[in-house]
């Protein structure tokens, strides 16, 4: 995989610019759209669970601004998710030249997917690293993590681009689970709300979500200046790259019958 990205490397960036110019394309807002979605879900998010249900939201000292700020990275994370989940269904039988009547590459499909949901959500963490300081009224070091630490959940993203783009060949109502799926993994994480306010029991659990760790970690990072758990960390990391090599090569075995079914 990361053979094939570094030979078409050229390829991988001008597909990765167009996926970001089409999402713009003719809008007057251009990019600062990529920040009023996110904005409008963390109005939205904060007025139900930081006013509304003040109890679930752990009451953080300074009210519901320092909540929507806690919510808000995790909510960042999300969204790179469930875009990955969303549109990679259709990423292979919404291109049916580039399987029957061209040579392409067609593993770099889940990677430009996965690359612009991942740089968007790194748009939005780092203003909200820059509203987190001005509200706070000092630069938080920990946001010299934040690049690291999304670095980290990319391997994630690439295992759910290349696992829905292969399995939505094969299983065309797979693009009708991928949302009710993303929005339990939003719910069965700690976006928001506190893990550490959960039973021990049921924290374990939420740890095989791969949006709990890094949400977790990020927080610490704003707080502490500095990695909550190295080792945690780096066990995370190792998992995540295990499964999206496990899924690009159940991409590549399935390649072979693309045509067939497109």
């Amino acid at each position: 995989m990361i053979r094939s990205c570094w030979t078409q490397r050229a390829l991988l960036a001008q597909l990765v610019r167009h996926e970001f110019a089409r999402r713009y394309r003719g809008s007057h807002g251009g990019i600062l759209w990529s920040l009023a979605q996110p904005l409008a879900m963390l109005v939205v998010f904060t007025l139900a669970f930081g006013v509304l249900l003040w109890r679930g939201a752990g009451n953080p000292a300074g009210g519901a601004a320092a909540y929507a700020l806690e919510v808000f990275p995790g909510l960042m994370l999300f969204q790179a998710l469930t875009e990955v989940m969303n549109k990679s269904p259709d990423l292979v039988t919404g291109n049916p030249a580039y399987v029957k009547k061209i040579v392409f590459p067609l593993d770099l499909l889940p990677v430009t997917q996965a690359l612009a949901a991942w740089g968007h959500a790194l748009i939005g963490l780092a203003v909200w690293a820059l509203v987190y300081g001005a509200y706070h009224h000092h630069f938080p070091l920990g946001a010299l993590w934040i690049p690291a630490l999304a670095l980290a959940f990319l391997p994630a993203l690439l295992f759910f681009g290349f696992l829905f783009s292969a399995l939505g060949v094969f299983f065309r109502d797979l693009s009708q689970v991928a949302g009710p799926l993303g929005q339990a993994l939003l719910f069965l994480s700690p976006v928001l709300y506190r893990i550490e306010d959960l039973a021990p029991r049921w924290q374990a659990w939420l740890y095989l979500n791969p949006l709990t760790f890094i949400v977790e970690q990020v927080r610490i990072a704003m707080a502490l200046g500095a990695i909550g758990n190295a080792s945690g960390l780096g066990l995370y990391v190792a998992c995540a790259v295990t499964a999206c090599t496990g899924a690009w090569w159940f991409f590549q075995r399935g390649r072979r019958h693309f045509a067939d079914w497109v």
